[in-house]
């Protein structure tokens, strides 16, 4: 998928968790393994985190 290669090229991962969809959560999910495979450094913008059922499971 486009989005490990890309994250495997960048130097750090910025994750953003407003406006989330099925298909954005997927390529989050796959981001974040690759920068967690790869030591690059995160980090994750917990917007509206507990306002849905959605934002609590992630």
């Amino acid at each position: 998928m486009e989005v490990s290669e890309i994250t495997a090229a960048s130097k750090s991962l910025g994750v953003n968790l407003g406006n989330i969809t099925d298909n954005r959560m997927k390529s989050m999910l796959i981001s974040g393994k690759t920068a967690f495979e790869n030591k690059i450094p995160q980090i994750i913008d917990l917007v509206g985190v507990g306002c849905s059922k959605l934002l609590k499971i992630i």
